[in-house]
């Protein structure tokens, strides 16, 4: 009953033209022993309600997914023939039964075969009819001389046919009424439908057809495709063949397949579905039609089974004598009527598949020669731009009259703004605009070295322009350019912006993106890697895209496409259509804006490597993976094991478990993907071809949960689950765990006994080692104690050696130098020889006084570590050493210059910095002759430089670098450079006081020392 209201729905609602119906609109896939049929012998067809597709075969029952065959044999299912006869559709049921030749039945439910325990007449039969050997109505043409068949017509009611006689009327147990007929015989046509036997002439001849049923005989008409296309259906050209698994009904003859539908008026209609097709020289039998995909199953008798899928997009491609040896290489397309596109290369195709294509040649194309496909673009008033190698024309709507022409190098996209204004982008020229009711060249915008692939305008004012290495924006009001640098270095193809804010952009080699309001979304799509290479989008008026690429076609549901841009959670389904659908290759092409087309007639139009790919959005079904999955079979090293549908228990030492899951799908496999997580995973891993594989199992119960996509929605999902026992080992059973734990506190028990016995033995040790290593270090301290008595005392002997030695030289000194200035002072004649030699003896022990008693100073300092800071001026400091040094530089023929400002000062030890200065005049003065000694001074930044430079014989470059890194060690007894006792003097008072010492070279000769100092308080570091 169900296939009958199938019908009547077809007839109602389907509209399949004859054109149509030719063997070349559909696409075949042939199925024999060689690629999946047990063998070739296919005697009935029929869907169970789960999709799959069953075959009645000479060895057995066959079940076909889609992709996969699987036999039911009497190996397996006990039946003692695997040759099968026929298969039935239980009246008021879902199931099937499969009939043998031994008058066995195999029941076909929940996508599997079984065993069925009564034999077909005691099924089949009313009980008063059990006890004859009847044949079902689909031998009637392979068989001479049959005196009755039966039809099985409801769950209470079979009609016996006796030809000669009329039709007897049973109920389940006996007969309850006859109709008489004595002219039915079984050359006619007889079949069953509804609640009536129909008979009428071979042929149907005369267009009439006798209907009967318990009330009566009706003359009926015969109508249709049948009648209309006046076939040869004499009794060798044709006849009816009944489908008792589907109750489906057909007429056959010997090169077209016509479906029988009968009306509710009684009447009968007939529809062509196939036409070019050797029915009758392939022998086939069994048929059947999937309306709802326009899909037709043919069970041959010799040859196997052919899968016959409908067309559903149509390519239109140039043939004729004018046609370019690439005339079928589409690149830009635009509408050139409500129902037809115009290519660049000037060739007008139709939308209906019987108006042939028309060529319209455009300069710069030719026919013979030339490879150049010019870029197209159709402006609001239906004018038609193109653009040559080396010029930009336009044509009126009919693209037979030339309206304009410019001269502008390598035009490749054109783009309309709301005042009319063409923008132009070029090949490596930049962007143009021109207003074409204006005489004036084009203006170039933007320069560019890029090529200009697409423009697409968001909003008036916002230009997106897509270059082969960067995607920019427009302000056309302000000329301003926004660039997009997640999109730099990929190839923008093309881009679809349907509102402000929002832009798709299809990417060679990078995918589809998503920009909207500044984010940028990139859709992964991992489950399918041909979607690397996008070139168009187009969207249909209930919110799908379709996208065309390198390798096919895609339909994708755009909400889904946002809701994963907002929450990136599940990837989004995509619907695949390849040339099995209709195209003439799987390659589209791309490239620039123009590649696709939405007509107003609801066409849309693709470019291919191939022709024009036309289909109306509507008119295509989505043929989704929506079936019901089953747990198809489970092997454990290769051995399969009997399904528990609660729970399956398994061996623990196995090494490899396969599980196998099936659903039907006739569509394209690439659209059916499993999916599966073991227990509370949380990531879905991929089946390997429908089947999970794994080689180990926590011990335990184990839920295995297989999914598969079965519609665009995020979570449309169909799953199925096996419930699976791992048998613990005996180390992972409880009594283990028990003895386990008590072993282990026994061994820590033991394991801290002797530790503590070890630790008793360590301690007793380490008392002994401490006791002893007391012992030892008491006596270290003794030695320590005494040699710091011993320091103490050589200490305080120097100390008072040094004040020994500092008041016995000194004094005497003293009154030397006091001695002789009294002396100077009571010679009358000041410049006489002896005036002259006692002032140099006066200055010479003044200056020895002095040397020692900055010596004692200096030893009492590095004694003590205890240095106080005072206000010293630097130009009374520099004039008392002048004063020492005078004789000794007029010795020499120096002069002394002290230019320090007389108010300078420093807080610092006079002493010490006295000793430095003194060292420093010392050493001018004996390393210079005939030349000058210049004692300055200067401050910045809190900091004071005091420098003594002489014009002496000075130093080697690698001399001064010596001695500044000599300056510069702070260790003095690290350094392994050899300086005298004053310069050693010099660098750790330097060192003591924190001064920088560097030595430089003078302008034309000598040296320069530089003291850089604090002007401030002095710290000292003890």
């Amino acid at each position: 009953m169900k296939h009958l209201i199938g019908c009547v729905f077809l007839l109602l609602f389907v509209n399949v033209s004859l054109a149509q119906s030719d063997f070349s609109d559909y696409s075949v896939r042939h199925f024999t022993s060689e690629n999946g049929l047990s063998q070739n012998t296919v005697k009935a067809i029929a869907p169970d309600n789960y999709g799959f597709i069953w075959l009645a075969t000479e060895t057995g029952l066959l079940r076909f997914d889609g992709n996969n065959f699987k036999l039911y044999d009497k190996n397996n299912t006990g039946i003692q023939t695997s040759r099968m006869a026929d298969i039935y559709a239980i009246p008021c049921q879902e199931e099937l039964m499969a009939l043998t030749g031994s008058n066995e039945l195999l029941m076909i439910a929940e996508g599997k075969a079984r065993r069925y325990s009564s034999d077909f007449h005691t099924f089949y039969l009313p009980a008063t009819l059990k006890h004859l050997y009847l044949r079902p109505a689909r031998w009637l043409h392979q068989l001479p001389d049959v005196d009755s068949v039966v039809f099985r017509l409801n769950k209470k009611i079979t009609a016996l046919v006796k030809f000669g006689h009329g039709v007897v009327w049973y109920d389940n147990r006996s007969a309850i009424g006859q109709t008489r007929l004595s002219t039915m015989t079984d050359s006619g046509e007889t079949f069953a439908a509804g609640d009536a036997v129909y008979y009428g002439a071979p042929g149907f001849a005369g267009n009439k057809i006798k209907r009967i049923t318990r009330n009566g005989i009706q003359e009926v008409a015969v109508t249709g495709d049948l009648i209309k296309l006046q076939e040869n259906r004499n009794s060798g050209g044709g006849h009816v063949e009944s489908q008792p698994g589907t109750g489906q009904l057909f007429f056959v003859t010997a090169h077209s397949l016509y479906q029988i539908i009968p009306l509710p008026d009684g009447n009968i209609d007939t529809r062509l579905l196939l036409t070019g097709f050797e029915l009758k020289h392939e022998l086939i039998h069994a048929v059947y039609y999937d309306s709802l995909h326009q899909r037709i199953f043919l069970g041959s008798l010799t040859d196997g089974l052919y899968i016959l899928d409908r067309k559903q997009f149509y390519t239109a491609i140039y043939e004729g004598k004018e046609a370019h040896p690439i005339a079928n290489v589409i690149y830009d397309q635009v509408a050139f009527s409500d129902s037809s596109v115009i290519t660049g290369n000037g060739t007008v195709f139709a939308t209906n598949p019987n108006t042939p294509p028309m060529f319209r040649k455009f300069p710069g194309y030719d026919n013979k020669d030339d490879t150049y496909l010019s870029s197209l673009f159709r402006s609001r008033n239906g004018n038609i731009w193109i653009g040559g190698i080396n010029e930009l024309y336009v044509r009126d709507p009919s693209a037979s009259k030339v309206l304009g022409k410019w001269m502008l190098e390598l035009p490749k996209s054109m783009t309309e703004d709301a005042q009319g204004r063409l923008w132009i982008g070029t090949e490596g020229k930049g962007l143009f605009r021109l207003n074409p009711r204006q005489a004036e060249a084009p203006q170039q915008i933007l320069s560019s070295h890029d090529r200009i692939m697409c423009m697409e305008w968001e909003g008036d004012q916002l230009l997106w322009i897509s270059t082969v290495r960067h995607l920019l924006r427009l302000h056309t009001n302000t000329n301003v350019v926004d660039t997009i640098h997640a999109l730099t270095d990929k190839t923008t193809r093309s881009l679809y912006i349907p509102e402000p804010g929002t832009v798709w952009i299809c990417t060679y080699e990078d995918g589809l993106f998503l920009w909207q309001n500044g984010t940028i979304t990139h859709f992964p799509f991992r489950n399918y890697p041909p979607l690397k290479t996008v070139h168009k989008i187009l969207e249909d008026n209930k919110g799908f895209f379709w996208i065309s690429t390198n390798y096919g076609l895609y339909r994708a549901k755009k909400e889904e496409l946002l809701a994963f841009a907002n929450n990136k959670k599940s990837e989004p389904y995509l619907l695949y259509y390849n040339k099995e659908a209709g195209f003439l290759t799987n390659e589209f092409n791309g490239g620039s804006q123009e590649v696709g087309v939405k007509l107003r007639n609801g066409v849309f139009s693709f470019s291919s490597m191939n022709g024009v790919v036309f289909f109306k959005p509507g008119n295509i079904r989505p043929e989704l993976p929506d079936s019901k999955m089953i747990i198809d079979k489970l092997e454990v090293d290769d051995r399969e094991v009997l399904l528990d549908t609660t729970l399956t228990k398994l061996h623990r030492d196995f090494k490899t478990l396969k599980i196998t899951v099936t659903s039907a799908y006739m569509g394209n496999l690439v659209n059916l993907r499993y999916e599966y997580k073991l227990n509370s995973d949380t990531d879905w891993r991929k089946t390997y071809n429908g089947t999970v594989i794994l080689s180990s199992l926590p011990p335990g119960q184990n839920t295995i949960l297989i999914r598969k996509r079965k519609g665009f929605s995020t979570n449309d999902f169909e799953y199925c689950g096996l419930n699976l026992y791992m048998p613990r080992a005996w180390w992972q059973t409880g009594w283990f765990y028990l003895i386990a734990l008590v072993g282990l506190a026994l061994l820590v028990w033991a394991i801290v006994q002797m530790r503590v016995r070890y630790w008793q033995r360590r301690n007793r040790v380490l008392e002994v080692t401490i006791h002893n290593r007391t012992k030892d270090l008491t006596n270290i301290i003794h030695d320590l104690e005494r040699s710091e008595n011993k320091l103490g005392e050589q200490l305080r002997f120097q100390r008072m050696l040094n004040e020994q030695i500092a008041h016995d030289i000194t004094t005497p000194l003293k009154y030397l130098t006091m001695f002789t200035k009294n002396v100077m002072s009571r010679s009358e004649k000041q410049h006489d020889e002896l005036y002259t030699d006692l002032e140099h003896i006066h200055q010479g022990t003044d200056r020895i006084y002095e040397v020692v008693q900055q010596l004692g100073q200096y030893m009492r300092s590095r004694l003590s570590k205890n240095i106080s800071g005072t206000s010293v001026h630097l130009h009374e400091l520099a004039a008392q050493k002048l004063n020492l040094f005078k004789i000794a530089a007029e010795a020499r023929h120096n002069t002394i210059d002290n230019r320090i400002a007389v108010d300078l000062s420093v807080h610092q030890n006079e002493s010490l910095i006295s000793i430095i200065l003194h060292n420093l005049i010392d050493n001018a003065v004996k390393n210079t002759e005939h030349g000058t000694i210049v004692i300055d001074a200067s401050t910045k930044n809190g900091l004071i430089k005091l420098t003594v430079a002489d014009s002496g014989k000075g130093l080697s470059l690698t001399q001064i670098k010596a001695y500044n890194d000599y300056f510069k060690n702070e260790t003095i007894a690290s350094s392994r450079f050899v300086a005298g006792f004053g310069f050693l003097i010099i660098k750790e008072i330097a060192t003591l006081l924190k001064i920088k010492i560097k030595v430089m070279a003078g302008v034309d000769k000598g040296l320069v020392f530089e003291l850089t100092m604090l002007s401030g308080q002095l710290t000292v570091d003890s």
